[in-house]
């Protein structure tokens, strides 16, 4: 399957364009768009490195990465925008930032779709100044309302951070990073490496880790992943037979008891500026398992 480039128009070397450019190497694309515009299913975006529009979009069968070496942000304005993604997908080394959940019944931003089963692979990828509206299970990452596909969804998250994550001041509803809607079964989330700090407090609080709705069913797999409440006790949620090793769950009620799990402060080095590597002191090195 073929491979395409898209690049920022700023871009020092190989500025994209989306006329003019043939979504080769010397000659990319501006926009994601254009790469979806003009692919395949099982074709691949390599992104140069820059910021990009974060658009709502519909995404089928593809593989989307950073450059190699570079930095990639998708920024949404603040704006409410979507991905629904459907078919076997893969993104890696990409950041989402400034990006505002829809405020319907069928909100989540990064949402598997309702009538096609999805494989979804997130590696190395990073969300951070996000807002949720929530009403009705709003998420983070989610299913479509009233699926005609019963999945199964899995959805894989490896070495990814997630944190600064808010709902919207006095939203009403439910507002989690994981959800699953109405009818739809067999949504699997599996996090491998992965932090998630959550750093808002009072009316802010994001509801629950993972909220499904109806006969939804949601389940999740963690392993060497550390999940952070910082300023209020986060709950776990309403995953169904959930599994976690060797994890860390701080502020978090509810968790999953397993093998070398422990609640202690994980000890970021300095979260609020961004740094979530761990000091020398944590608890956490060395207890987890190589995979």
């Amino acid at each position: 399957m073929p491979t395409f480039f898209i690049a920022p128009v700023s871009h020092a070397t190989t500025p994209g364009h989306d006329t003019t450019g043939t979504g080769t190497g010397l000659l990319p694309w501006a926009t994601f768009a254009k790469f979806l515009s003009s692919s395949t299913a099982g074709d691949t975006c390599v992104c140069k490195a820059g910021t990009y529009a974060f658009a709502t979009a519909t995404i089928t069968s593809r593989t989307v990465q950073a450059d190699v070496g570079t930095i990639v942000i998708f920024d949404g304005a603040a704006a409410t925008r979507r991905w629904t993604i459907e078919g076997t997908c893969v993104f890696s080394d990409l950041r989402f930032t400034t990006i505002a959940g829809g405020t319907s019944a069928d909100t989540a931003i990064f949402q598997v779709s309702r009538t096609t089963a999805a494989t979804v692979t997130w590696n190395r990828c990073y969300w951070y100044a996000i807002t949720l509206n929530g009403n009705a299970d709003g998420g983070l990452f989610g299913t479509g309302d009233n699926s005609s596909s019963s999945g199964p969804y899995p959805v894989s998250f490896n070495s990814c951070l997630i944190h600064n994550i808010l709902r919207v001041t006095g939203t009403i509803g439910t507002v989690s990073i994981f959800g699953a809607r109405r009818n739809v079964a067999q949504i699997t989330y599996t996090l491998t490496n992965c932090a998630i700090y959550l750093n808002n407090g009072g009316v802010d609080n994001i509801s629950s880790l993972s909220a499904q709705y109806l006969s939804s069913i949601a389940t999740a797999v963690l392993k060497n992943t550390i999940v952070m409440a910082n300023g209020w006790t986060l709950p776990f949620g309403t995953f169904i037979s959930p599994i976690a090793t060797y994890s860390v769950f701080h502020n978090v009620s509810g968790a999953p008891s397993g093998t070398g799990n422990i609640t202690a402060d994980p000890l970021f080095e300095n979260p609020a500026g961004g740094n979530f590597n761990l000091r020398p002191t944590s608890p956490a090195p060395n207890t987890g398992t190589l995979v």
